[in-house]
């Protein structure tokens, strides 16, 4: 059906187009030190483009009330 559902797999930011409409997300870093220092094994979080993005993490998720406040 052309549908991905990612499990697992934490969206750290919201990737938006030059309209200002969501394009995806971008999941978190990896490898990174409790100081913020980034370790050997660091790896920066992926964006990942979508036509139609749903946000399923509840009304309390941070990229809920982040797309509360832009739009």
């Amino acid at each position: 059906m052309g549908v991905d559902i990612l499990p697992g797999i934490a969206g750290d930011k919201i990737a938006f187009h030059s309209d200002g409409s969501v394009g995806g997300v971008i999941t978190g870093d990896f490898g990174i030190a409790k100081d913020g220092s980034h370790k050997s094994t660091y790896q920066p979080g992926i964006q990942i483009n979508a036509k139609q993005t749903i946000f399923t993490e509840g009304c309390r998720g941070s990229l809920t009330m982040r797309l509360n406040k832009h739009f």
